[in-house]
């Protein structure tokens, strides 16, 4: 049997689509084709979201909202308390990667620090970008990809 090769899927939201290329030439084509089939300005972007294959059925879920690896669901009331502790522990010890002093109306600007240093928010990171999401969706994976291994760019249907 013949080893499947690596593949970047390429979805949309609401009905999903995956569409598979195996190259960044048919990654930019599929880009391209996008583009001309919803009919989108030049002016104007669409928007891209790396994932993760594992996570292509979280329906784009945060990452402090998806299930552990058991997929048992956590309450709400526990997901307020792992949050709330998060933030407190990243405010208390991220004030050393700042160069400049915390106000108190920060409370949206710590969630974006915490998602860009990786702690889990209820954040989702969005690029109007197609390259700059391929990049978070290749990266610190195997290069060459294993046989079989794939990653997820989405972007929204227009409305």
């Amino acid at each position: 049997m013949a080893a499947k090769p690596a593949a970047l899927g390429f979805a949309t939201l609401g009905s999903v689509t995956v569409e598979v290329a195996h190259s960044l030439d048919e990654y930019l084509d599929e880009v391209r084709s996008l583009r001309k089939q919803w009919k989108v300005p030049g002016k104007h972007e669409l928007w891209f979201r790396a994932e993760d294959a594992e996570y292509r059925n979280t329906h784009l879920m945060p990452g402090i909202y998806r299930p552990p690896k058991d997929g048992r669901r956590r309450t709400v009331e526990y997901l307020l308390a792992l949050e709330g502790e998060l933030c407190d522990q990243f405010e208390r010890c991220a004030t050393q990667l700042l160069d400049v002093t915390p106000g108190e109306d920060w409370e949206w600007e710590w969630y974006f620090l915490m998602q860009h240093h990786g702690v889990p928010t209820r954040l989702l990171d969005w690029s109007d970008g197609a390259l700059i999401a391929l990049h978070f969706a290749v990266r610190d994976k195997a290069m060459p990809p294993t046989s079989g291994s794939s990653y997820t760019c989405w972007t929204p249907i227009p409305s």
